[in-house]
């Protein structure tokens, strides 16, 4: 993986109480831009989630990439709108929208969502519980109700099989995985998804008119890769247009938060060498 360049603000801890959990800061300006964020996501009643998720993901067009986990020898999760990773850019734009929904809710209400979409089980007990593939938390998502998918809806589905053993192999890459519990830990998560089957839908199929009239805004796509050891090559939020949808996603070569220059059907096209197809999904209540 590439190395990640600092971001805003200088990254300290800070303890806070949060329903009996201690939160980690990424600085001393989180709490006031989470909820100004979530204020103003929220000024509009009438606006869907979906619509909140894509102004949240807008928002963070430009920020740069997040270093923590490589750098932090617990590597748990913390509150940060300024630098991100692929997977914490898209949970941070879905605990954004949702926490926005949420009467008086503000940075509490994000961390709670944040904590929900992030986390196995919804709970933050260090790196161990963190995602880190996407096909993780995809189905821990969908179990607890945070997800659908809509991979199988159409005609065309097919699947390939990948062993997802990233964190594992690449052990001193992260130096929470030097305690022999956590890599333990990590360990036995990622032999679960040794020749593990992932769903996907071909790539030409983003153009069919069926799947652009069921597809929404805040929708979620994951572009399989065509790498072993991990299961994306591209993983964001969908932006309906005019001419169809773009997305919104961590571009781990720039080192920050871009949208597709183009429609995801032209975008497809032109990076159709590096991905087999896609997964498609939803937030529940979108």
């Amino acid at each position: 993986m590439v190395k990640y360049i600092g971001g805003i603000c200088v990254a300290l801890s800070m303890a806070t109480s949060l329903s009996a959990e201690a939160v980690s800061m990424h600085c001393d300006n989180d709490t006031t831009e989470i909820s100004t964020l979530v204020a103003s996501l929220a000024a509009d009643p009438s606006t869907p989630v979906g619509k909140r998720i894509v102004l949240a993901a807008e928002s963070f067009i430009g920020k740069g990439a997040d270093d923590f986990a490589l750098t932090d020898s617990v590597g748990g999760l913390r509150l940060n709108v300024d630098t991100f990773t692929p997977m914490s850019f898209v949970n941070s734009a879905i605990a954004a929208g949702k926490s926005s929904m949420v009467d008086g809710g503000g940075w509490r209400a994000f961390n709670k969502e944040l904590t929900k979409y992030s986390c196995r089980r919804g709970e933050d007990t260090g790196l161990h519980s963190i995602f880190y593939h996407t096909s993780d938390w995809i189905g821990d998502n969908i179990y607890r109700g945070n997800l659908v998918e809509l991979t199988d809806r159409y005609t065309g589905d097919r699947s390939l099989t990948a062993s997802l053993d990233y964190m594992s192999v690449n052990r001193d890459k992260y130096p929470a995985l030097a305690n022999d519990s956590v890599y333990d830990r990590v360990r036995m998560t990622e032999m679960g998804f040794r020749s593990h089957k992932i769903p996907y839908l071909p790539k030409q199929s983003i153009g069919s008119k069926d799947l652009l009239a069921d597809m929404r805004d805040g929708d979620i796509i994951v572009m399989v890769s065509s790498k072993d050891r991990s299961d994306w090559y591209r993983f964001g939020i969908v932006k309906m247009e005019s001419d169809g949808p773009y997305m919104i996603y961590y571009d781990v070569e720039d080192q920050q938060v871009v949208v597709t220059p183009e429609p995801l059907k032209r975008f497809f096209a032109r990076e159709a060498k590096y991905f087999n197809g896609f997964r498609w999904l939803r937030v529940a209540g979108n």
